[in-house]
């Protein structure tokens, strides 16, 4: 299972950064934090601003994986705050596609063996 993407938004010409994160995986600021759920979160970043943040960019957001894998053709705002953090829907129909996609092998990998995709 890949758990980066990145991505530009065309409209907008901001780069993503997206990361799932796995059941036991290290995640939050300076990997202080330890996933200890079966259902995938999912990290956005800002891929603008990498000197002095995570090697994926700022960190914008996360979510549980059910919050935004639902099939729709909608944009995300992650921070109403900040108008550059909303991603237009074309560039989240490819996000939600590639979530799909990675979320079906590490369950279907999980169902068989009992194991994730990876640990």
């Amino acid at each position: 299972m890949d758990k980066i993407l990145k991505v530009i938004d065309n409209d907008t010409a901001q780069p993503w950064t997206i990361k799932i994160i796995a059941k036991n995986d290290a995640y939050g600021r300076d990997d202080c934090l330890t996933h200890d759920d079966d259902e995938l979160m999912v990290e956005f970043y800002d891929g603008r601003y990498i000197e002095g943040f995570d090697p994926e960019g700022q960190f914008v957001s996360r979510y549980n994986l059910s919050t935004i894998a639902q099939e729709t053709y909608q944009g995300i705002n992650l921070d109403g705050g900040i108008a550059s953090w909303t991603i237009n829907a074309p560039v989240m129909v490819e996000v939600r596609k590639w979530l799909k996609d990675q979320a079906f092998t590490y369950y279907a990998i999980e169902q068989f063996t009992g194991t994730h995709a990876y640990n």
